[in-house]
């Protein structure tokens, strides 16, 4: 096991450790168990519905490059987010890619650039939802700070891709300071932002903005399951929190960060931070599960391709 990846399972038991420490397991197992089989099984469809949109928008930024089904795209996105919860260091990224290049032989890091749009625009959509909400509900700087300097960072990136051809005499003139497969991969994915510049590109934003509501709603509704009576703007707060704890380097499948995140949410918004453990398990079971039991669906014919692949920052 590298030290990445010890640190990362460190992280994760030290953040459970802690949870351990400072709430009553035994009460928050019985919330979690409170939870009756139609709604577990409502939350379970409700979100399991999310990967069509996350499926159809990645294949708009897949579009000019090769054209393949939406059904196709959703496949291997599925198959990405399963790797992501049983590798460490967010390997199902990268297996996306690989997937991705095979399907339509196109390079790897032509592949992995879409990968990097669609988290990209990703966060500059959940920047959007997350200013809409705060005129209904104060966030707290700290988180907005984070948020908006995630966003800076993110339009930054944008708007070199889709000013593409400057950016890349700009990447030609300093190519014999770059490594080649650096020089490589910056230049596939200023190329992917083509799917930006497109007249059709308001699909991509426009997918991004749905994606984030319906996880705005999945929380809401994951709320009403365990009696607690969020708006949908806490709902958005909520949402933002998991991302954010989402960067922090943990096991596969975000455990801990997951849990540690709708606590400290659940605590600021005055529901206790043992109601947002409860909150935080018992979508973090729906996350997990409905995630590996389409993995294990769609996974099949995806394995053959993906043996002997490295699956890191690494691969070509």
């Amino acid at each position: 096991m590298k030290v990445s990846e010890l640190i990362s399972w460190a992280v994760s038991l030290l953040i459970l450790a802690a949870i351990l420490a400072f709430t009553d397991i035994g009460e928050i197992l019985r919330t979690v168990a409170s939870v009756g089989w139609p709604w577990f099984l409502a939350l379970n469809a409700f979100f399991a519905a999310g990967y069509l949109l996350r499926g159809i928008k990645w294949n708009e930024i897949i579009r000019p490059i090769h054209r393949i089904p939406h059904s196709m795209a959703t496949r291997i996105l599925l198959a990405g987010f399963f790797l992501n919860n049983i590798l460490p260091l967010r390997a199902g990224e990268f297996a996306r890619a690989v997937l991705l290049a095979k399907k339509t032989n196109t390079t790897k890091s032509t592949a992995l650039s879409t990968v990097v749009v669609d988290r990209i625009t990703d966060v500059i959509a959940l920047l959007l939802i997350t200013l809409a909400s705060m005129m209904f509900f104060p966030f707290p700087p700290y988180v907005l700070a984070a948020l908006l300097l995630l966003g800076i960072l993110s339009v930054a990136a944008v708007g070199i891709m889709i000013h593409q051809n400057k950016a890349l005499l700009v990447l030609e003139k300093k190519a014999r300071w770059i490594p080649p497969t650096a020089h490589r991969i910056l230049r596939d994915l200023l190329k992917s932002g083509e799917s930006l510049a497109h007249p059709n590109s308001f699909r991509v934003w426009l997918y991004s903005l749905l994606i984030w509501i319906h996880m705005g709603l999945f929380y809401w509704l994951a709320g009403m399951a365990l009696g607690i009576p969020l708006t949908f703007p806490q709902s958005v707060f909520l949402s933002s929190l998991v991302a954010l704890f989402a960067l922090i380097p943990a096991a596969p499948g975000q455990l801990g960060t997951l849990e540690a995140a709708t606590g400290v949410g659940m605590e600021m918004l005055g529901y206790g931070f043992s109601a947002g453990i409860s909150f935080g398990i018992i979508t973090h079971i729906i996350f997990y599960g409905s995630t590996t039991l389409l993995g294990l669906y769609v996974m099949p014919p995806f394995t053959q391709l993906l043996r002997g692949e490295k699956l890191g920052p690494a691969h070509r």
